[in-house]
């Protein structure tokens, strides 16, 4: 019996939701299957009223048994097995449960009480805990006959002496949690008609999923809005979906967000699948809804207050994510509270019109409001508002640069980490978004597009279902962030990023940037489509916004590129190397390295790096080309397990070790590594361009992928008086550069 205990697993809608081995081990993945429910009956009906707790029982119960019907629990003897001892070995699994979530049960019984006036009789778990359920989490109340145990005295006679003449123990027809408030009693009944694996682990399953959501350990603040409910998962408070603003809708929709409800009583911030509308065609069956603006804060179980906080930009190409994609342990360990937060993409958070009712970048007046409303609140969940660090990965790191060099957002945050991704990238700004608006509704059939107020009307008056699917599955870089009307009160973006850089006229907040050394990955898997089209028509697979940013007539660029990175031959598999290049260079790091020059050049504390390292579980490992979009985001938010059950490599951990160490410091101390390291990553010189490699060690460098970056200098700049120095300085540290290499 003791061997099976540690083996036990109740796999858990693995076909619903992305949780780690598919095993019920948290709070956290009881309510993703129960949010998941709630969202889909919603989304299925396209209704606004909340489904009741028997509607969501319907799917709940009947997929809790079906999955449980794949569990690994050992086979009971059945029929003639003796009930109490089976029962005591139930017992035993609650309580693992149970004591696994940091949940304290004052009593656990496993009862077979005989169903009122006939020979069957149901399974029972009741669990006794020291503190009063609230009612709005009674999930799993079931109603209707079911299969029961054969209780007649040829199997077990003593059974004839069970209290089963008191009515509340008649459970055939009517099964399910019973609660008593006066003192936490949970009783879950199961019919069942052999005692074999399948009725022992629907009775444990359903057991742990009650107890799991009603009975972990808990924790209240207080907020403006109202008090919100937190629940542990290890070590870490968790608390999802709560409300930073309201999302307008009707014609209204694409227009800044509203104020934040309140609410009386306690907020339960349990709902951690909440969606802005986006295409499914990425996040796949979740439902999105449109009042979306959440954010979701991870605390640290510790004594320690004014905790540094880290809020995270989600990436997704401005077109689909949202903030929950896991907790981050690994960062929240280090006694840091993170936030995450939706926000809304696509077409909904990034049309742009000019007009009152579509000004543009609704996206990323939600950012801005999401950063006021962790500034005004954070304090109440431990967290230090005068010590916020704002991240993002991909177009999330986009979207942090850009909040940086806004007036909009100013002292909402302290510091900056940006991630494969910046605003200097051509795909962060459109500077003609209207121009591409009319295209997009053209494209759909819309008229008289030169005319701004129907051109409006037509954009407001569609569904949901079909803005999201305006431009098909081709997703990525549609609608972006664009130049506002300087008129406008709450405009985020009235000039383009590089003029702010060159400029000086932002906040310069200490910066830590970087790229992986092989961000074109991103488009490996349509490699042979992409390079069918840049043989054709290669313009097709220039960056976003080309014409606005390259200072050289398109042809002559496409000269250029081409004679750099192919040698103007066909491009085929063979060329997968340079055009992992072209992509990683065109899309991302030119652009992340020429932000970081011009911060660095403005006096601001920089720090460049080229993450390098592939780590193990990376499905291109094999190519051999190099780190993938985002793999250094990937190492810092995920839970590196090694050994016999790990999915990861003692390499893998050493890595990550050392990046949370580094990004850990700089959220903490404004720099990551202290100088009494032997080595210590300096901050960036504008002249030399020095950079830290990261890998399975360190190494220092100067001017980062020097002759590629030459390349895309000559495309996309001109010449600056007032940058004239620096370029020199830049130029003749190649040369020497190269006489190095010539020399060796």
């Amino acid at each position: 019996m003791e061997g099976t205990r540690n083996s036990w697993k109740c796999p858990l809608f693995g076909d619903l939701c992305d949780l780690k081995d598919n095993i019920l081990s948290s709070y956290e993945d009881v309510m993703k299957f129960y949010e998941w429910t709630r969202h889909k009956l919603k989304h299925e009906r396209e209704i606004k009223k909340e489904p009741t707790y028997k509607e969501i029982e319907a799917i709940v119960v009947p997929k809790l048994i079906e999955i449980c019907v794949r569990s690994s629990i050992p086979t009971v003897e059945p029929k003639r097995v003796k009930i109490d001892a089976a029962a005591r070995l139930l017992e035993e699994r609650v309580l693992e449960r149970a004591t696994s979530q940091n949940i304290l049960l004052s009593q656990i019984n496993i009862l077979a009480l005989p169903t009122h006036g006939s020979h069957k009789c149901t399974l029972s778990c009741q669990c006794v805990v020291p503190l009063s359920i609230p009612t709005s989490v009674v999930i799993y109340e079931h109603s209707g006959s079911g299969p029961s145990l054969d209780c007649s005295p040829t199997l077990n006679p003593d059974l004839d002496t069970a209290p089963h003449s008191d009515s509340n123990h008649d459970l055939d027809s009517n099964f399910g949690p019973t609660l008593d408030f006066d003192f936490g009693l949970v009783l879950i009944s199961i019919p069942v008609s052999t005692f074999d694996s399948v009725s022992v682990s629907v009775l444990v399953c359903s057991c742990a999923c009650f107890v799991l959501l009603v009975c972990g350990q808990q924790r209240i603040v207080t907020i403006a809005q109202g008090q919100v409910r937190g629940h542990l998962a290890r070590d870490i408070y968790t608390f999802h979906g709560i409300p930073y603003a309201t999302a307008p809708t009707g014609n209204q929709k694409f227009k800044g967000p509203l104020p934040a409800p309140s609410w009386d009583g306690v907020f339960d911030a349990i709902d951690n699948i909440i969606i802005c509308p986006q295409n499914s065609f990425i996040i796949g069956p979740l439902p999105y809804t449109e009042n979306c603006l959440i954010v979701n804060v991870y605390v640290p179980d510790t004594n320690s207050t004014s905790k540094p906080v880290l809020v995270v930009v989600h990436g997704g190409a401005f077109a689909y994510g949202f903030g929950n994609s896991g907790i981050p342990y690994s960062l929240v360990d280090r006694d840091i509270i993170v936030v995450t937060f939706n926000y809304r993409v696509g077409v909904h958070g990034f049309l742009c019109l000019n007009t009152e009712n579509v000004p543009g970048n609704a996206g990323l007046k939600d950012q801005i409001t999401a950063l006021r409303w962790i500034k005004n609140n954070i304090e109440a969940f431990g967290g230090n508002p005068h010590d916020i660090t704002l991240s993002g990965y991909s177009a999330g790191a986009g979207a942090a640069e850009l909040l940086m060099l806004s007036p909009a957002a100013t002292d909402l945050f302290h510091k900056v980490i940006l991630e494969s991704g910046s605003a200097l990238n051509t795909w962060a700004v459109n500077p003609d978004g209207l121009e591409y608006a009319r295209k997009v509704a053209a494209q759909n059939g819309a008229t008289n597009i030169n005319n701004v107020e129907q051109l409006e009307e037509y954009y407001t008056r569609l569904s949901y279902p079909e803005l999201v699917t305006l431009v098909g599955n081709d997703q990525l870089f549609s609608f972006l962030p664009c130049l506002e009307n300087t008129s406008e009160n709450d405009a985020v973006i009235t000039t383009m990023p590089e003029d702010v850089l060159r400029s000086g006229n932002y906040t310069k907040l200490p910066l830590l940037t970087g790229y992986t050394d092989a961000e074109g990955l991103l488009y490996y898997n349509e490699r042979e489509t992409r390079m069918t089209e840049m043989n054709e028509n290669f313009s097709s697979q220039l960056p976003p916004n080309f014409d606005f940013y390259s200072v050289l007539k398109e042809y002559e660029a496409i000269d250029l590129i081409k004679s750099f990175y192919f040698d103007e031959e066909v491009i085929t598999e063979n060329s997968i190397r340079n055009y992992t290049d072209y992509f990683t260079d065109s899309i991302f790091s030119y652009g992340i390295v020429e932000s970081s020059r011009l911060h660095a050049l403005n006096g601001a504390p920089t720090y460049l790096y080229e993450f390098s390292y592939v780590v193990s579980t990376d499905e291109l490992r094999d190519t051999g080309l190099g780190a993938n979009h985002c793999a250094q985001t990937y190492l810092i938010f995920t839970n590196v397990e090694t050994g016999p059950n790990g999915t990861h490599t003692e390499t893998d951990a050493v890595v990550q070790r050392r990046l949370l160490d580094m990004w850990s410091n700089f959220i903490k101390v404004r720099e990551p590594m202290s100088p009494e390291q032997s080595n210590y990553w300096e901050s960036l010189d504008a002249e030399r361009m020095n950079y830290l490699v990261i890998n399975t060690e360190l190494e220092k460098r100067s001017f980062p992928i020097p002759e590629r970056m030459r390349l895309w200098e000559e495309v996309m700049q001109e010449g600056d008086d007032s940058d004239a120095a620096c370029a020199i300085h830049f130029h003749i540290g190649l040369l020497f550069l190269s006489c190095i290499i010539l020399i060796r």
